[in-house]
């Protein structure tokens, strides 16, 4: 994903934590079948995200809460999400922590991918045309 942003980093020789707090928004080209049960994964790579800082305004499924969570230490994972419209623009905010070390962001940081969940956590379709 190519765009503008500055980060605020860690100090070498600090023990405080600096955050970054980031919104993400996104929109499909069209609605999305009714009685699918979808879920997101957004790349946070270099960064470290605090899930207890998370919102977001995605359709639960079959009127259930959204479920997110971290697949590794750079990976948000949001399912139970219902039929996406294409009239609607839909977010996920987080804050993010990045080491000093970090010398700048990769071009897939923030990037989405979005899937059609089957039978389980690790049953999906792919549909990267989809957002």
């Amino acid at each position: 994903m190519s765009f503008p942003i500055t980060i605020y980093k860690d100090k070498v020789s600090t023990t405080h934590k600096v955050y970054n707090t980031l919104q993400f928004e996104f929109r499909v080209e069209e609605d999305t079948t009714p009685d699918l049960n979808y879920a997101i994964k957004l790349n946070l790579s270099p960064g470290t995200p605090i899930l207890q800082s998370l919102t977001e305004n995605l359709p639960g499924y079959l009127n259930k809460e959204v479920y997110c969570y971290l697949d590794s230490n750079t990976n948000l994972i949001c399912t139970n999400i219902g039929r996406l419209l294409a009239s609607m623009t839909y977010s996920i905010g987080i804050k993010v922590n990045f080491a000093s070390t970090v010398a700048s962001l990769p071009s897939t940081f923030g990037e989405y991918t979005g899937f059609i969940y089957k039978s389980s956590l690790s049953d999906y379709d792919w549909l990267n045309p989809y957002i």
